[in-house]
């Protein structure tokens, strides 16, 4: 009886120190009514996020250069231009409230929605 003892001990040790594989998770059984995906992505290499950067900033400068171009001959028809017809100053005029509107309510924000 001893030396079975003895033996399941080793046996238990052996075990022990062998590799454990981690639990599975059904991530779908978390959120049961929801449409959950995971995903692994490697992180970004510096060369990659300079690269996106570089691109964020383009595109930002591009849209800040449209907008102030528009604002710019909206403002020139409206104000300055004295041969402007009607039609040229209602697109004016709509053009700066759209401009205007957009910049306000990216500045105050919707949260919640």
């Amino acid at each position: 009886m001893y030396l079975a003892q003895k033996t399941d001990w080793k046996r238990k040790l052996s075990e022990s120190n062998l590799p454990r594989q981690a639990p599975k998770i059904d991530v779908g059984s978390l959120f049961p009514n929801s449409d959950v995906k995971l995903a692994v992505q490697p992180p970004e290499s510096d060369d990659d996020a300079k690269v996106r950067r570089f691109k964020e900033i383009i595109g930002f400068l591009l849209a800040v250069f449209i907008v102030l171009t528009t604002m710019a001959i909206a403002i020139y028809l409206l104000f300055f231009h004295a041969e402007s017809n009607a039609t040229e100053k209602k697109w004016a005029l709509g053009s700066i409230s759209t401009v205007l509107g957009a910049v306000g309510g990216y500045l105050v924000g919707r949260k919640g929605l």
